[in-house]
């Protein structure tokens, strides 16, 4: 089950979204998957906003996000997809995610903010594949 949740987000990531031109999308450059009813950080990509700016580690676990000034979306109870959708957005404008630190309780809630950019690896796989 993991798996197909694992491939449903790669297959997803590669489609790009329709309102923005693809070379204008970006992210944060992280690798979410489902753990219970958690989405949590599965893997961090090198080069890219979240390995840069280090606020964001493994494990951590995403309770909301929110695009630039915009209220907060709760993204738990296994929704990946939302996450992801949420995640991804115009290259150069700001996401930030309310998360709780690996290991921690949901009362060692922070705010940690991105500036989306061009995700190196995404891109190759994407010129390879087209």
């Amino acid at each position: 089950m993991r798996i197909l949740k694992y491939l449903a987000l790669v297959l997803w990531l590669t489609a790009g979204a329709s309102e923005v031109p693809s070379n204008d999308i970006g992210g944060i450059g992280v690798v979410l998957g489902v753990d219970g009813q958690s989405i949590v950080v599965k893997r961090i990509l090198p080069d890219t906003p979240a390995a840069a700016r280090k606020d964001l580690h493994v494990g951590d676990r995403i309770m909301a996000v929110a695009q630039d000034k915009e209220p907060p979306v709760q993204v738990q109870e296994g929704k990946l997809a939302q996450a992801v959708a949420l995640l991804r957005g115009p290259k150069g404008t700001t996401v930030r995610l309310t998360i709780v630190p690996f290991g921690e309780d949901d009362s060692k809630v922070r705010i940690v903010s991105f500036v989306r950019g061009e995700l190196k690896e995404l891109s190759r796989s994407q010129k390879t594949r087209h």
